[in-house]
């Protein structure tokens, strides 16, 4: 799969459950727990955070877990000294949603708004 039908795979996989992301991003946050989770969009399980979403559940591509930042920095996935651009590039974690998609070899990170109208499926 190209990175380009990653991203569409992905985009469509997200405007199903937007919703769903958007109240396990929200608990987390109003838990304490972070104020920025990060979602990874995994083809394969994965040992990175915790399950969110199952691909078998909703007919999907991707399975989805919930993960913080500190631990993509303890596992190198993001360096610390651009821990602090990674989270500029955030945003407002109640508005928009960052997805680190792994697929292939590669890994990347996308920022997705929860509002899906602007998004529509490939």
């Amino acid at each position: 799969m190209t990175d380009t039908e990653a991203l569409e795979r992905l985009r469509t996989d997200f405007v199903q459950v937007a919703d769903l992301l958007a109240q396990l991003a929200t608990t987390a946050i109003a838990q304490g727990v972070t104020q920025h989770p990060i979602f990874v969009a995994t083809e394969v399980p994965l040992a990175l955070g915790l399950p969110a979403i199952d691909r078998g559940d909703h007919g999907l591509t991707y399975h989805f877990r919930i993960s913080l930042v500190d631990e993509l920095v303890r596992k190198q996935l993001l360096e610390a000294e651009k821990r602090a651009e990674f989270l500029n590039a955030y945003g407002d974690a109640r508005q928009r949603a960052a997805i680190l998609l792994v697929h292939g070899t590669g890994a990347q990170f996308v920022f997705l708004p929860y509002d899906s109208s602007s998004l529509t499926p490939a």
